[in-house]
Protein backbone atom coordinates (compact mmCIF):
# COMPACT_ATOMS: atom_id res chain seq x y z
CA UNK A 1 0.00 0.00 0.00
CA UNK A 2 2.63 2.47 1.05
CA UNK A 3 4.49 1.98 -2.38
CA UNK A 4 1.34 2.58 -4.09
CA UNK A 5 1.12 5.69 -2.21
CA UNK A 6 4.74 6.95 -3.07
CA UNK A 7 4.11 6.16 -6.61
CA UNK A 8 0.93 8.58 -6.78
CA UNK A 9 2.71 11.09 -5.05
CA UNK A 10 5.39 10.83 -7.51
CA UNK A 11 3.11 10.95 -10.71
CA UNK A 12 1.74 13.71 -9.53
CA UNK A 13 5.23 15.11 -8.85
CA UNK A 14 6.23 14.83 -11.78
CA UNK A 15 2.75 15.73 -13.58
CA UNK A 16 3.44 19.31 -11.63
CA UNK A 17 7.10 19.95 -12.96
CA UNK A 18 5.91 19.70 -16.35
CA UNK A 19 3.37 21.53 -16.48
CA UNK A 20 3.37 24.66 -18.21
CA UNK A 21 1.19 27.27 -20.55
CA UNK A 22 0.53 27.27 -24.39
CA UNK A 23 -0.53 29.90 -25.89
CA UNK A 24 -2.59 30.38 -29.22
CA UNK A 25 -3.19 33.51 -30.52
CA UNK A 26 -3.07 34.87 -34.40
CA UNK A 27 0.59 37.03 -34.85
CA UNK A 28 -1.58 39.98 -36.92
CA UNK A 29 -5.23 40.84 -36.58
CA UNK A 30 -7.30 43.81 -38.30
CA UNK A 31 -9.27 46.31 -36.83
CA UNK A 32 -12.60 45.25 -37.22
CA UNK A 33 -11.75 41.40 -37.22
CA UNK A 34 -12.94 39.00 -34.10
CA UNK A 35 -9.98 36.66 -32.92
CA UNK A 36 -9.26 34.01 -30.18
CA UNK A 37 -6.97 34.09 -27.89
CA UNK A 38 -6.32 30.79 -26.24
CA UNK A 39 -4.37 29.50 -23.08
CA UNK A 40 -3.87 25.73 -23.07
CA UNK A 41 -2.56 24.57 -19.28
CA UNK A 42 -0.69 21.12 -19.93
CA UNK A 43 -0.25 19.06 -16.64
CA UNK A 44 -2.73 18.37 -14.19
CA UNK A 45 -5.57 20.86 -13.63
CA UNK A 46 -5.62 23.93 -12.23
CA UNK A 47 -6.84 24.98 -9.35
CA UNK A 48 -7.52 28.61 -10.13
CA UNK A 49 -6.46 30.84 -13.90
CA UNK A 50 -6.18 34.51 -13.90
CA UNK A 51 -6.03 36.50 -16.83
CA UNK A 52 -6.94 40.37 -17.22
CA UNK A 53 -8.07 41.72 -20.76
CA UNK A 54 -5.68 44.83 -21.63
CA UNK A 55 -7.67 48.06 -22.48
CA UNK A 56 -6.62 48.00 -25.99
CA UNK A 57 -8.85 45.02 -26.31
CA UNK A 58 -12.41 44.76 -26.02
CA UNK A 59 -13.80 41.22 -24.24
CA UNK A 60 -16.23 39.87 -26.92
CA UNK A 61 -16.95 36.75 -25.03
CA UNK A 62 -15.10 34.24 -22.67
CA UNK A 63 -13.64 32.23 -21.09
CA UNK A 64 -14.69 29.13 -22.53
CA UNK A 65 -12.82 26.13 -20.09
CA UNK A 66 -12.37 23.14 -22.06
CA UNK A 67 -10.60 19.75 -20.49
CA UNK A 68 -9.42 16.99 -22.52
CA UNK A 69 -6.94 13.78 -21.25
CA UNK A 70 -5.37 11.06 -23.02
CA UNK A 71 -3.50 7.80 -21.93
CA UNK A 72 -1.10 6.05 -24.05
CA UNK A 73 0.83 2.91 -22.70
CA UNK A 74 4.46 2.31 -24.01
CA UNK A 75 6.64 -1.25 -22.97
CA UNK A 76 4.07 -1.47 -19.90
CA UNK A 77 4.18 2.12 -18.62
CA UNK A 78 1.38 4.27 -18.52
CA UNK A 79 1.34 7.73 -18.97
CA UNK A 80 -1.62 10.27 -18.61
CA UNK A 81 -1.77 13.96 -20.18
CA UNK A 82 -4.40 16.29 -19.26
CA UNK A 83 -4.93 19.89 -20.77
CA UNK A 84 -7.21 22.70 -19.52
CA UNK A 85 -8.05 25.16 -22.22
CA UNK A 86 -9.28 28.59 -21.86
CA UNK A 87 -10.49 30.48 -24.70
CA UNK A 88 -11.25 34.31 -25.24
CA UNK A 89 -12.43 36.37 -28.13
CA UNK A 90 -11.43 40.02 -28.46
CA UNK A 91 -11.52 42.34 -30.49
CA UNK A 92 -8.88 45.09 -31.46
CA UNK A 93 -9.87 48.59 -30.04
CA UNK A 94 -6.74 50.75 -32.13
CA UNK A 95 -3.79 50.28 -34.62
CA UNK A 96 -0.91 49.20 -33.39
CA UNK A 97 1.46 46.29 -32.02
CA UNK A 98 0.49 44.98 -28.57
CA UNK A 99 1.86 43.12 -25.79
CA UNK A 100 -0.82 40.73 -24.19
CA UNK A 101 -0.71 40.00 -20.85
CA UNK A 102 0.76 37.05 -19.47
CA UNK A 103 -1.62 34.48 -17.72
CA UNK A 104 -1.36 32.90 -14.39
CA UNK A 105 -2.76 29.13 -13.31
CA UNK A 106 -2.17 27.50 -10.11
CA UNK A 107 -1.12 23.40 -10.25
CA UNK A 108 -1.01 21.90 -7.29
CA UNK A 109 1.83 24.42 -4.85
CA UNK A 110 3.26 25.90 -7.97
CA UNK A 111 2.07 28.48 -9.59
CA UNK A 112 2.61 28.64 -13.64
CA UNK A 113 2.64 32.05 -15.68
CA UNK A 114 2.57 32.13 -19.51
CA UNK A 115 5.01 33.82 -21.95
CA UNK A 116 3.64 37.05 -22.99
CA UNK A 117 3.03 37.18 -26.37
CA UNK A 118 2.74 40.21 -29.53
CA UNK A 119 0.30 41.01 -31.79
CA UNK A 120 0.05 43.46 -34.69
CA UNK A 121 -3.44 45.31 -35.04
CA UNK A 122 -3.89 46.35 -39.12
CA UNK A 123 -6.49 49.47 -40.15
CA UNK A 124 -9.63 47.91 -40.94
CA UNK A 125 -10.62 45.81 -44.38
CA UNK A 126 -6.62 45.37 -44.43
CA UNK A 127 -6.81 41.52 -43.78
CA UNK A 128 -10.13 39.37 -44.96
CA UNK A 129 -7.62 36.77 -46.10
CA UNK A 130 -10.67 34.60 -45.83
CA UNK A 131 -12.99 36.81 -47.76
CA UNK A 132 -13.48 37.93 -51.54
CA UNK A 133 -10.46 39.20 -52.87
CA UNK A 134 -10.75 42.71 -54.70
CA UNK A 135 -11.65 42.02 -58.38
CA UNK A 136 -11.31 43.59 -61.65
CA UNK A 137 -14.20 41.54 -62.99
CA UNK A 138 -15.99 38.13 -62.26
CA UNK A 139 -12.51 35.88 -63.16
CA UNK A 140 -10.04 37.68 -62.26
CA UNK A 141 -7.71 38.43 -59.10
CA UNK A 142 -5.94 41.73 -57.90
CA UNK A 143 -2.28 41.61 -58.04
CA UNK A 144 -2.34 42.80 -54.34
CA UNK A 145 -4.06 39.87 -53.25
CA UNK A 146 -1.78 37.19 -54.16
CA UNK A 147 1.38 37.84 -55.19
CA UNK A 148 5.20 36.59 -54.84
CA UNK A 149 8.66 37.88 -53.99
CA UNK A 150 12.34 37.35 -53.41
CA UNK A 151 13.62 38.20 -49.80
CA UNK A 152 17.44 38.06 -49.53
CA UNK A 153 18.79 39.09 -45.83
CA UNK A 154 21.01 41.49 -47.31
CA UNK A 155 21.91 42.93 -50.73
CA UNK A 156 25.39 44.21 -50.13
CA UNK A 157 28.26 41.62 -50.03
CA UNK A 158 31.91 40.38 -50.95
CA UNK A 159 33.20 37.46 -52.97
CA UNK A 160 32.33 34.35 -50.97
CA UNK A 161 30.38 36.18 -48.32
CA UNK A 162 27.03 34.26 -47.98
CA UNK A 163 23.65 35.32 -47.28
CA UNK A 164 19.76 33.92 -46.87
CA UNK A 165 17.52 34.06 -50.34
CA UNK A 166 13.56 32.84 -50.04
CA UNK A 167 11.07 33.03 -52.39
CA UNK A 168 7.76 33.70 -50.47
CA UNK A 169 3.84 33.59 -51.45
CA UNK A 170 1.53 35.98 -50.08
CA UNK A 171 -2.09 35.61 -50.74
CA UNK A 172 -5.52 36.53 -49.82
CA UNK A 173 -7.25 33.89 -51.76
CA UNK A 174 -8.83 30.26 -51.96
CA UNK A 175 -5.87 28.53 -53.61
CA UNK A 176 -6.69 25.16 -54.93
CA UNK A 177 -3.20 24.13 -56.37
CA UNK A 178 -0.18 24.66 -57.99
CA UNK A 179 1.35 24.19 -61.14
CA UNK A 180 4.45 25.05 -63.68
CA UNK A 181 7.02 26.49 -60.47
CA UNK A 182 10.27 27.98 -62.22
CA UNK A 183 13.37 28.51 -60.11
CA UNK A 184 16.04 31.24 -60.74
CA UNK A 185 19.36 29.68 -62.39
CA UNK A 186 21.48 32.12 -59.85
CA UNK A 187 24.27 32.89 -62.09
CA UNK A 188 27.21 33.97 -60.83
CA UNK A 189 26.18 32.66 -57.14
CA UNK A 190 26.65 28.97 -55.75
CA UNK A 191 23.74 28.00 -53.59
CA UNK A 192 22.92 25.40 -51.01
CA UNK A 193 19.07 24.67 -50.49
CA UNK A 194 17.78 25.55 -46.93
CA UNK A 195 14.17 24.81 -46.93
CA UNK A 196 12.16 23.20 -49.73
CA UNK A 197 8.92 22.39 -47.82
CA UNK A 198 6.47 19.06 -49.19
CA UNK A 199 3.79 21.39 -48.43
CA UNK A 200 3.31 25.06 -48.29
CA UNK A 201 2.01 26.28 -44.72
CA UNK A 202 0.43 29.52 -44.76
CA UNK A 203 0.71 31.86 -41.77
CA UNK A 204 -0.56 35.71 -40.97
CA UNK A 205 1.83 37.92 -41.46
CA UNK A 206 1.19 41.99 -42.13
CA UNK A 207 2.77 43.61 -45.01
CA UNK A 208 3.15 47.66 -44.29
CA UNK A 209 -0.75 48.02 -43.69
CA UNK A 210 -1.97 44.85 -45.01
CA UNK A 211 -2.33 41.28 -43.26
CA UNK A 212 -1.76 38.16 -45.58
CA UNK A 213 -1.65 34.48 -45.62
CA UNK A 214 2.53 34.21 -46.16
CA UNK A 215 3.98 31.30 -47.13
CA UNK A 216 8.14 30.44 -47.84
CA UNK A 217 8.37 28.02 -50.87
CA UNK A 218 11.89 27.65 -51.30
CA UNK A 219 15.26 29.36 -48.87
CA UNK A 220 18.51 29.07 -50.04
CA UNK A 221 22.04 30.42 -49.03
CA UNK A 222 24.11 32.08 -51.69
CA UNK A 223 27.41 32.73 -51.44
CA UNK A 224 28.23 35.00 -54.48
CA UNK A 225 31.45 34.01 -56.90
CA UNK A 226 32.34 36.81 -59.00
CA UNK A 227 32.45 40.85 -58.37
CA UNK A 228 29.53 43.16 -59.40
CA UNK A 229 26.06 43.95 -59.56
CA UNK A 230 24.88 40.19 -59.80
CA UNK A 231 21.01 39.84 -60.58
CA UNK A 232 18.76 36.76 -59.69
CA UNK A 233 16.61 36.25 -62.44
CA UNK A 234 12.54 35.88 -61.67
CA UNK A 235 10.76 32.86 -60.59
CA UNK A 236 7.29 31.78 -61.97
CA UNK A 237 4.67 29.94 -60.12
CA UNK A 238 1.09 29.55 -61.57
CA UNK A 239 -2.00 29.26 -59.15
CA UNK A 240 -4.87 27.23 -59.31
CA UNK A 241 -7.53 29.52 -57.13
CA UNK A 242 -11.34 29.20 -56.47
CA UNK A 243 -12.98 32.01 -57.55
CA UNK A 244 -16.87 33.36 -56.51
CA UNK A 245 -18.50 33.97 -59.62
CA UNK A 246 -21.32 36.91 -59.52
CA UNK A 247 -24.75 36.33 -58.29
CA UNK A 248 -26.83 35.44 -61.03
CA UNK A 249 -30.57 35.95 -60.38
CA UNK A 250 -32.72 32.70 -59.53
CA UNK A 251 -34.69 31.55 -56.47
CA UNK A 252 -33.16 30.14 -53.38
CA UNK A 253 -33.65 27.18 -53.84
CA UNK A 254 -31.70 27.24 -57.66
CA UNK A 255 -28.56 28.78 -55.63
CA UNK A 256 -28.47 26.55 -52.85
CA UNK A 257 -27.66 23.66 -55.40
CA UNK A 258 -25.36 26.03 -57.92
CA UNK A 259 -21.59 26.17 -57.64
CA UNK A 260 -20.74 29.51 -57.58
CA UNK A 261 -17.49 28.85 -57.30
CA UNK A 262 -15.08 29.12 -60.81
CA UNK A 263 -11.37 27.47 -61.22
CA UNK A 264 -9.01 30.00 -62.94
CA UNK A 265 -5.48 30.27 -63.18
CA UNK A 266 -3.07 32.98 -61.85
CA UNK A 267 0.61 33.28 -63.09
CA UNK A 268 2.80 35.21 -60.74
CA UNK A 269 6.85 35.87 -60.24
CA UNK A 270 9.42 37.82 -58.24
CA UNK A 271 10.81 40.96 -59.29
CA UNK A 272 14.74 40.90 -60.49
CA UNK A 273 16.81 41.28 -57.27
CA UNK A 274 20.22 43.01 -57.49
CA UNK A 275 23.66 42.06 -55.33
CA UNK A 276 26.06 44.09 -55.01
CA UNK A 277 29.21 41.85 -54.45
CA UNK A 278 32.20 43.71 -53.71
CA UNK A 279 36.07 42.13 -54.43
CA UNK A 280 37.83 41.01 -51.46
CA UNK A 281 40.45 43.48 -50.27
CA UNK A 282 43.80 42.94 -51.70
CA UNK A 283 46.54 42.03 -50.92
CA UNK A 284 45.03 38.70 -50.15
CA UNK A 285 47.69 36.31 -47.85
CA UNK A 286 49.57 33.62 -49.27
CA UNK A 287 47.67 31.32 -46.64
CA UNK A 288 44.18 32.72 -47.97
CA UNK A 289 41.80 29.80 -48.77
CA UNK A 290 38.23 31.78 -49.67
CA UNK A 291 36.96 31.92 -45.92
CA UNK A 292 34.44 34.67 -45.53
CA UNK A 293 33.39 35.25 -42.31
CA UNK A 294 33.96 34.57 -38.52
CA UNK A 295 35.92 31.23 -37.39
CA UNK A 296 37.72 29.54 -35.01
CA UNK A 297 40.07 26.44 -35.51
CA UNK A 298 40.38 23.65 -32.95
CA UNK A 299 42.87 20.37 -33.38
CA UNK A 300 43.07 17.46 -31.44
CA UNK A 301 45.00 14.48 -31.57
CA UNK A 302 43.06 10.69 -30.95
CA UNK A 303 46.21 9.46 -28.90
CA UNK A 304 48.61 11.47 -26.98
CA UNK A 305 51.33 8.93 -26.84
CA UNK A 306 52.32 6.08 -29.56
CA UNK A 307 54.72 3.47 -30.32
CA UNK A 308 56.44 2.48 -33.44
CA UNK A 309 54.02 1.80 -36.33
CA UNK A 310 50.94 3.07 -34.40
CA UNK A 311 48.55 5.20 -36.29
CA UNK A 312 46.78 8.31 -34.68
CA UNK A 313 44.76 10.83 -35.99
CA UNK A 314 44.49 14.63 -35.94
CA UNK A 315 41.25 16.37 -36.18
CA UNK A 316 41.01 19.94 -37.19
CA UNK A 317 37.66 21.21 -36.51
CA UNK A 318 36.39 24.79 -38.45
CA UNK A 319 33.72 27.03 -36.90
CA UNK A 320 31.71 29.85 -36.56
CA UNK A 321 29.43 32.29 -39.19
CA UNK A 322 30.19 32.24 -42.96
CA UNK A 323 30.77 30.11 -45.77
CA UNK A 324 31.59 26.79 -44.10
CA UNK A 325 29.06 25.31 -47.52
CA UNK A 326 32.53 26.59 -48.96
CA UNK A 327 35.15 25.21 -46.97
CA UNK A 328 38.47 26.73 -46.85
CA UNK A 329 41.54 23.87 -47.18
CA UNK A 330 42.89 24.76 -44.14
CA UNK A 331 45.69 23.02 -42.64
CA UNK A 332 46.48 21.84 -46.21
CA UNK A 333 50.15 21.86 -45.36
CA UNK A 334 50.65 20.16 -42.31
CA UNK A 335 53.90 19.37 -41.34
CA UNK A 336 54.29 17.06 -44.06
CA UNK A 337 57.55 15.70 -42.51
CA UNK A 338 55.06 14.65 -39.39
CA UNK A 339 53.52 12.20 -41.74
CA UNK A 340 49.66 13.54 -41.59
CA UNK A 341 47.68 12.73 -44.69
CA UNK A 342 44.63 13.30 -46.70
CA UNK A 343 41.26 13.65 -44.77
CA UNK A 344 39.36 16.56 -46.63
CA UNK A 345 36.80 18.52 -45.01
CA UNK A 346 33.65 16.41 -44.00
CA UNK A 347 30.03 17.75 -44.74
CA UNK A 348 29.10 20.73 -42.52
CA UNK A 349 27.12 20.42 -39.37
CA UNK A 350 24.80 22.18 -37.84
CA UNK A 351 24.55 24.72 -40.98
CA UNK A 352 21.02 26.54 -41.23
CA UNK A 353 20.05 30.29 -41.81
CA UNK A 354 20.90 32.96 -39.23
CA UNK A 355 17.79 33.27 -36.89
CA UNK A 356 18.58 37.42 -36.78
CA UNK A 357 19.02 37.95 -41.00
CA UNK A 358 22.32 39.26 -40.33
CA UNK A 359 24.01 36.10 -40.12
CA UNK A 360 23.10 33.59 -42.66
CA UNK A 361 25.09 30.46 -42.11
CA UNK A 362 27.07 28.76 -39.27
CA UNK A 363 27.95 25.21 -37.64
CA UNK A 364 31.53 23.44 -37.91
CA UNK A 365 33.57 21.30 -40.68
CA UNK A 366 36.10 19.09 -39.38
CA UNK A 367 39.20 17.19 -41.20
CA UNK A 368 40.89 14.18 -39.94
CA UNK A 369 44.75 13.53 -40.56
CA UNK A 370 46.58 10.24 -40.12
CA UNK A 371 50.14 9.39 -38.93
CA UNK A 372 52.21 6.66 -38.68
Amino acid sequence: MKKIIVSIVLAFTAAVALAQIRVEVPSAVALDEQFNLTFVVEGNKPSSFDWQCPADFQLVWGPQTGTSSSFSIINGKTTRSTQTSYTYVLMPRKEGTFQLPAASAKVGNKTLTSPAKTIKVAKSGASSASSTPSQQNAYSVSGEDLFMRLEVSKNRVVIGEPFTASIRLYQRVNIAGYEDFRLPSFDGFWSQVLASPQEIQFQRETLGDAIYNAATIRSYTLIPQQSGDLVIDPSELVCVLRVRSRSTAGSLFDSFFQDDYNTIRKRVSTKPVTIHVAALPQPQPESFCGGVGKFSIRTMVTRDSLATHDAASLVLTVSGRGNLALPPEACRSVGAENRFQGGGFRHPQGLRPGEDRENDSHGRRCADRSAV
